[in-house]
């Protein structure tokens, strides 16, 4: 299998550059590769790298204010993406998609900085790349407000075609429609014509190039346009404001004075051969010489005002030129390395280098500098010093080279104290408040707005089965959780950042095969008035919920029983009376009082006698339909409600009958219960305990509930004069 060489010269751009700059700048290179729908940059994101496409290729998006997308320019291999910083930004002011897939190199801004602000080749080069750019940006604009789709695709395709080796690319037409923000079914009728015109194939994802003539026939102006003002940039010849002066050749010298000296001598009159040769012969030489003269003061001029710009950037650098020997002796510096120090310049023979070099920081220095005299480029170190004449240490960031022979080290170095502090402070802080989230009894989070988790505290962690906080940056609730539960969240998610509104939750969870209530709240994050991302916390209600629900169960049904109490029987009795009345059928209530419980109690005591209430309460409860309610009013006195026995008030009575008789029935079988006595051991014992029950009929809404069970209850008693065990129906 072939293997190709990829290589910086590969981006036209660095290709460009001459060799003793693209030299130094190679270093400083980084290779990466680039990979479909990667996003190198989002708007607002920070500018830490500009990228030199060598393969591939890059699409610059701009939104608008209500989320839309637009493709406005492609850059590959004959630019460079992170034009901003060489506006002087330092954020990204669009969002840079990879679209097709191949490499670059890439470059730290900062360092990038350094050599643009040297000026050179580079620069010019960027600054004509940008203008390239801004001419794409607006012949784009023009294409797709005038042009038609067909002719925005011709153009796009053209322009990517630039930058790629082949005739393929690889394209979908919804992702083509949402760069040039038209439906879909618009750039498949497009891709259609080209395609049937020969000019172009498609089949799944790739489209492939068949005649580049025919699509720039069929595109409109813009790419012409596009292309012409590249070309004319790019091959363009830089401007030589003051070329440097060449010492003139001797043959070229002679020939130039004899030119002078024709043109003093005119047409006068020649003396004799030998005379007129010898006077020749000084007069050409003194022109000569005087030219060499003339020239030789050019050239020192030149070299000292060139000498004094080079002394002026040297001495007033904004950073720190040190030039020390093997033994750290300080052999040159410049304005900044001695107030660095806290020295004068006329003071360096007295000084080593090392002796500013905190104990602490010495065996780096020592190694670094080692390093460098041994060869090693572009050696690096943090160091910290304590200067001559200054209070408190600085902390030094040190970049060496060594000259020619490795006997001197040549250092350019920086004061990054105030930095250091800053970051310093920055972890203080972000410590402080991972303590206090670490330590909150509930779980805190934080999100990008694509849902990806940038921060969570420990019990949230704890929660999901990840043992460090930091494993779950970068995952999704897909990454911790069922598909449905992370679904349900990212929703939650999207509506958030779409609304911009805070949203608080209270909802079953299932949690490790078991179900839990959970509070969670969540709010936008807001940056400059954009939302950027949500954050949230969670805590465990269940405790609480449970509670709730068992406090609701007190006030509306029996503890020892678990049937309806009083105030829920009287909600259904109304219910069921608003029942009649709509179908006009008969209800019933029961008013149940059990014989011979007092008895019970007294001779066992009260766990014996709850016990003989429970079983009856099942009784009751097997002998009547779900949709009917038994209660328990207190003590040994029990309600039922029966609803839509019949529209015929005889059938109803029969009916009523019928339950009523059953239930009585099935309390007066006997109960076995187990007897408790202190001091004594458990007996089981047979107990016999009827029931006496009054019924009465409710037709429709024509009374109360309190009425209906007044008469129930006066229909009870006399069942218990009739002499117990009996069912007495009232009126």
């Amino acid at each position: 299998m072939n293997t190709v060489l990829i290589t910086p010269k590969q981006n036209r751009l660095l290709a460009k550059l001459p060799v003793a700059e693209y030299q130094r700048l190679e270093p400083e290179l980084e290779a990466v590769l680039l990979t479909p729908d990667q996003r190198l940059y989002k708007a607002g994101d920070a500018l830490d790298f500009l990228y030199f496409p060598t393969a591939g290729i890059c699409s610059l998006i701009y939104a608008a204010n209500d989320g839309a997308t637009l493709e406005l320019a492609v850059t590959g291999n004959d630019g460079v993406v992170g034009t901003p910083a060489i506006l002087g930004s330092g954020n990204m002011t669009h969002d840079v998609l990879v679209r097709g897939a191949g490499n670059a190199y890439r470059i730290r801004s900062d360092v990038a900085h350094w050599f643009l602000g040297h000026g050179g080749e580079l620069q010019r080069l960027v600054i004509l790349y940008t203008q390239i750019l801004m001419t794409q940006i607006g012949q784009t604009a023009v294409c797709n407000r005038h042009h038609s789709v067909e002719q925005q695709l011709c153009r796009r395709l053209l322009l990517c075609l630039d930058q790629l080796p082949g005739a393929q690319l690889d394209a979908t037409q919804a992702r083509i429609a949402d760069l040039l923000g038209v439906r879909r079914g618009v750039v498949a009728e497009a891709a259609g014509k080209l395609q049937s015109a020969g000019l172009i194939t498609y089949s799944r994802g790739k489209i492939t190039i068949l005649d580049r003539a025919g699509l720039l026939a069929r595109a409109c102006g813009c790419y012409a346009a596009i292309k012409g003002e590249s070309d004319r940039l790019l091959h363009s010849t830089p401007k030589v404001l003051s070329p440097p002066w060449v010492r003139p050749q001797p043959t070229s010298l002679r020939a130039r004075a004899e030119k002078q000296h024709n043109r003093i001598q005119g047409n006068h009159a020649h003396s004799p051969v030998n005379r007129e040769r010898l006077v020749h012969e000084l007069e050409v030489h003194q022109i000569e010489l005087e030219m060499q003269n003339e020239a030789l003061a050019n050239a020192c001029a030149e070299a000292e005002a060139a000498h004094q710009r080079a002394a002026d950037i040297y001495d007033f650098a904004p950073v720190a030129y040190v030039t020390i020997d093997a033994l750290s002796a300080i052999l040159q510096i410049n304005l900044a390395g001695a107030i660095l120090l806290g020295i004068t310049r006329s003071e360096i023979n007295t000084h080593r280098f090392g002796g500013f070099v905190s104990p602490a920081s010495l065996p780096v220095f020592k190694q670094f500098l080692a390093d460098v005299l041994a060869g090693q480029a572009h050696k690096s170190c943090e160091l910290e010093i304590h200067p001559a004449r200054q209070k408190g240490d600085s902390i030094v960031h040190v970049e060496g080279i060594s000259d020619e022979n490795g006997q001197e080290c040549r250092m350019v170095i920086s004061d990054i104290t105030v930095q250091r502090h800053a970051e310093y402070a920055l972890r203080e802080q972000e410590q402080y408040q991972r303590t206090l989230l670490d330590n909150f009894p509930f779980l805190v989070w934080l999100k990008d707005d694509e849902s990806r988790f940038l921060a969570v505290n420990r019990p949230f962690a704890a929660q999901f089965g990840w043992p460090l906080t930091e494993s779950l940056v970068g995952k999704t609730d897909f990454d911790i959780t069922s598909p449905d539960l992370a679904e349900a969240y990212r929703a939650d998610d999207r509506a958030i950042l779409d609304s911009g509104r805070s949203k608080v939750v209270e909802e079953w969870i299932e949690d490790h095969g078991r179900r839990r209530w959970s509070e969670t709240f969540k709010s936008p994050v807001i940056l400059n008035g954009r939302v950027i991302g949500t954050v949230g916390f969670a805590r465990d209600i269940t405790k609480r919920k449970e509670a709730e629900q068992e406090m609701r169960h007190l006030a509306f049904y029996d503890s020892l029983t678990g049937l309806p109490n009083r105030r829920l029987l009287i909600d259904r009795l109304e219910q069921s009376m608003m029942l009649s009345a709509r179908n006009g059928s008969y209800g019933a209530t029961m008013f149940l009082d059990l014989d011979n419980f007092k008895r019970l109690n007294d001779a066992h005591g009260h766990s014996t006698g709850d016990a003989l209430l429970v079983l009856a309460a099942d009784r009751i409860k097997a002998c009547v339909r779900e949709m009917d309610t038994a209660s328990r009013l207190g003590g040994d006195e029990f309600v039922v409600v029966i609803s839509e026995l019949d529209t015929d008030q005889e059938a109803a009575t029969s009916r009523a009958m019928l339950v009523a008789e059953k239930i009585r029935a099935s309390l007066s079988k006997t109960y076995r219960l187990t007897a408790r006595h202190e001091g004594k051991a458990d007996k089981v014992i047979k107990y016999h305990c009827a029931a006496s029950i009054g019924v009465v009929l409710f037709f429709k809404h024509d009374t109360s509930p309190h009425d209906i069970l007044k008469r129930a209850d006066q229909a009870m008693y006399q069942a218990k004069e009739a002499g117990r065990n009996q069912i007495h129906f009232g009126t």
